[in-house]
């Protein structure tokens, strides 16, 4: 039975959310806010996140923020890793863990996680319950979360210029994004509400009481 989350939160107040997190971080509105969520350690491989933010960068005319949202064993190195990036003009923060997840994911617009291994990545499911389109490596259980081509991209892991490319894209294209936007919640609250959880359970319960 997968898991099961009170997803609302994601939803409630979205737009107040939105703006209000738009003006805390100074993101103006042709700006794309682009997330990562997650401990800051090997396995979630920052460094080939922060890879692709470069050649990203180099390859758009569109206005970017990179928010790195976490904290861990790791996070001196990134910081120093994202130094020269910063002065070279490509505009990165570090975040620490945010307190509300919900409203801080309202005023992103693209969700990526490159972990070299993940088992349910909630990142993932918080973000398509906020409306932002996800971009992923293909580890663990994220090919179960996200619909490929639908809400988000899912990229072979040692495929790094595809992730570029749909990075890219994402970035540049309005309507492919906002076509992801709008079907992320959908597919989340249907597989992971918890209001599907308790009716799974519901049934399981009865089956085996049924024996």
């Amino acid at each position: 039975i997968p898991l099961g989350f009170d997803l609302a939160p994601f939803q409630n107040n979205y737009d107040q959310n939105r703006k209000k997190i738009r003006e805390k971080f100074e993101i103006s509105e042709d700006t794309i806010a682009i997330a990562i969520v997650g401990r800051i350690t090997g396995i979630k491989d920052h460094h080939y996140f922060l890879d692709v933010i470069q050649e990203v960068h180099q390859k758009t005319q569109k206005k970017t923020k990179i928010f790195i949202v976490g904290d861990g064993d790791m996070k001196s190195e990134i910081a120093e890793r994202i130094e020269p990036m910063t002065k070279s003009g490509i505009n990165i923060s570090m975040t620490s863990w945010v307190f509300d997840i919900a409203e801080f994911n309202a005023g992103m617009d693209i969700m990526c996680l490159t972990s070299k291994n993940e088992g349910t990545p909630v990142s993932l499911i918080e973000a398509q319950a906020s409306n932002i389109p996800v971009i992923s490596t293909e580890v663990g259980g994220v090919s179960d979360i996200v619909e490929q081509n639908e809400t988000g991209f899912i990229i072979p892991r040692m495929n790094k210029s595809e992730f570029v490319s749909k990075l890219q894209l994402l970035i540049e294209n309005d309507e492919i994004r906002n076509k992801m936007k709008s079907k992320g919640w959908h597919n989340v609250y249907e597989k992971y509400s918890y209001q599907r959880l308790a009716k799974d359970m519901d049934i399981y319960y009865k089956e085996l009481l049924n024996r």
